[in-house]
């Protein structure tokens, strides 16, 4: 096992407690990406209006529930952060 390698091994250990927000970071990111990569598709396949308008409407809400998902990640993660950074400080 390289360096890099274990030092992430030993990251992972020293802050499981972090670990399910940093999974939702990186899935939201991932999310992103494909949304970005793929979705703009949909628009230029032949389609109903209505067909359309609905997988809009199912993009909006997905989005909806990324960005939320991924501002309450990030809140305990800067929450934890501090908490860490005031404990070291004392």
């Amino acid at each position: 096992m390289n360096k890099v390698t274990a030092g992430a091994w030993r990251w992972l250990r020293a802050n499981r407690d972090w670990l399910p927000a940093v999974v939702v970071l990186a899935c939201v990111v991932a999310f992103w990406i494909v949304g970005l990569v793929g979705g703009l598709a949909m628009l230029r396949e032949a389609q109903s209006p209505m067909a359309t308008l609905i997988g809009l409407y199912f993009m909006l809400a997905l989005i909806a529930v990324s960005i939320a998902v991924a501002v309450l990640a990030a809140s305990d993660l800067t929450r934890r952060i501090a908490t860490r950074r005031k404990s070291q400080h004392r």
